[in-house]
């Protein structure tokens, strides 16, 4: 390897790793190869801080490897060791990065997405199953479930009583929550995850997360509250879950001027109004259940469960 890639006027460093304590140490185990290497190629040079070349040598248990390139992965702790976290997935670009770096930290992962029927637009649906697809290849060899479920009827009921439209947004994020802490017992999650980024819309300020939030008795985490748009953009890019021409992913009930500090009172006297409570009950009678597989749809089911 070394006499392929090095000649005369170039430096070099070779950096060892073992994994016991026998025999020679690591720093030993690199003077030792580098010492042959140097003796055997003329005009070289040893520089171990800023080398034109470097040959990484591990010693293990099953033999050695022996490589001059490192390839960035992901890393972050294997799939399931933190336990189960349920994801609400959409068909935007946020929700998948989440469930990307909760997957990255170690989370099993079941997605729930609330199709909200007409009030959404044509490929909204079939955008969220396939985000749930391409990240299906994250978790190689483990199947990933994703819960979907209607939400159709919150939107005619906030029509047809007449609620505020500029409440619409903090009142369906609550209805989601509910609908996942719901979820998450049944599925073993031990925590609800989202997309939210503080301040990128009305419904994202943290005075309304802190409404959306509340009367959840579950944890809920949020890995994007931080990240800059462009950010979030870069990493959905690097995963695959970026689509330049999404088609149309519109929410008919986002109203022109959405409140961007509501009342929790308010709230809760207008979620009375609609019945949330019945709401997500029936809800969750109706679940449509979809699993990817290694960047496949495997399965797509209705359930009716009571």
């Amino acid at each position: 390897l070394a006499k392929s890639r090095l000649h005369a006027g170039m430096s070099f460093a070779v950096r060892g790793k073992r994994q016991h304590k026998t025999g020679m140490n690591s720093q030993e185990l690199g003077m030792e190869v580098g010492s042959h290497i140097y003796d055997n190629i003329p005009g070289l040079t040893v520089d171990l801080d800023t080398p034109d070349y470097e040959i990484f040598i591990e010693v293990r248990d099953f033999g050695g490897l022996v490589y001059d390139r490192r390839i960035p992965g992901p890393g972050g702790l294997p799939w399931g060791t933190q336990g189960r976290a349920l994801v609400l997935l959409s068909a935007g670009i946020d929700s998948p990065v989440a469930s990307w770096l909760a997957m990255k930290r170690g989370c099993e992962i079941t997605h729930l997405y609330l199709d909200a029927g007409r009030w959404a637009g044509a490929d909204v649906t079939a955008a969220a199953i396939d985000n749930h697809r391409k990240l299906s290849v994250w978790c190689a060899g483990n199947p990933l479930s994703l819960v979907i479920a209607w939400n159709e009827e919150l939107f005619d009921r906030m029509s047809q009583k007449k609620i505020p439209p500029r409440y619409r947004c903090v009142i369906c994020k609550r209805f989601m929550l509910r609908m996942a802490a719901r979820m998450m017992r049944h599925e073993g999650a031990l925590a609800v995850m989202t997309g939210e980024n503080l301040g990128q819309v009305a419904s994202q300020t943290l005075a309304n997360l802190g409404v959306i939030a509340d009367g959840i008795s579950v944890p809920v985490l949020h890995p994007l509250i931080t990240y800059d748009k462009e950010e979030t953009i870069t990493i959905a890019r690097r995963i695959g879950t970026f689509d330049a021409t999404p088609g149309d992913l519109a929410c008919r009930a986002v109203p022109k001027m959405p409140a961007t500090a509501a009342v929790l009172e308010e709230i809760c006297a207008l979620e009375e109004q609609i019945g949330v409570e019945e709401l997500a009950t029936a809800a969750c009678t109706n679940l449509r259940f979809v699993t990817a597989l290694d960047g496949r749809i495997t399965a797509d089911r209705d359930e009716l469960t009571h």
